[in-house]
């Protein structure tokens, strides 16, 4: 799911908003910081076009364009990407499971949705502080009505259909735990 959502684009590309030089599964250089670039990239791209990658450090909007303008010979592969793309997601669940407690107990469809936000927001990021009682509780209900809450503070349209399509995974976790206890209180009265 979160892949879909990232895409995979093997060169530096401007995706909007607040965001930086992106590459890969959205491996955004102007965010990440220099040492998590080294543990994504290492073995997989020679250090000097990893040290290339690190001088888009803090660059967004105007600033941002430039240094892909400048970079435009820049290019990794699938295969980089990819790998890159599942120490990102390492990376991230780590932070996850440090920074939202109870998000180990989470339906794992739940808990993807957690990982996509992580990665998306940052983890401790301020429009996620509201997810952290309903994930502590394992209320999903109440994860719901954040995301829904989240979508109306998003004018990228990809982003405001990641929302919804994050928010559309809760409501089917919901849906099926809804038919799971309604079966079992069916059995209970048999």
């Amino acid at each position: 799911m979160i892949a879909s959502f990232e895409g995979c684009d093997t060169q530096p590309y401007f995706p909007g908003g607040k965001s930086g030089p992106t590459i890969g599964y959205g491996v955004d250089l102007a965010h990440i910081n220099t040492h998590h670039l080294d543990s994504l990239f290492s073995g997989l791209l020679p250090k000097h076009v990893i040290e290339e990658m690190k001088t888009a450090h803090g660059k967004r909007g105007a600033d941002a364009k430039a240094w892909i303008a400048r970079h435009r010979g820049l290019r990794i592969t699938h295969a980089v990407a990819e790998a890159a793309f599942y120490r990102t997601c390492r990376l991230y669940w780590s932070k996850t499971l440090a920074e939202y407690q109870g998000v180990e107990r989470l339906d794992n469809n739940a808990q993807c949705v957690v990982l996509s936000l992580v990665i998306n927001y940052g983890p401790g990021s301020k429009p996620l502080e509201a997810m952290r009682d309903p994930i502590r509780r394992n209320d999903i209900r109440a994860m719901i009505a954040h995301m829904r809450r989240l979508e109306k503070g998003v004018s990228m349209r990809g982003l405001a259909r990641r929302r919804q399509e994050e928010r559309k995974v809760l409501e089917a976790v919901v849906a099926r735990n809804d038919r799971v206890a309604q079966h079992t209180n069916l059995i209970a009265f048999d």
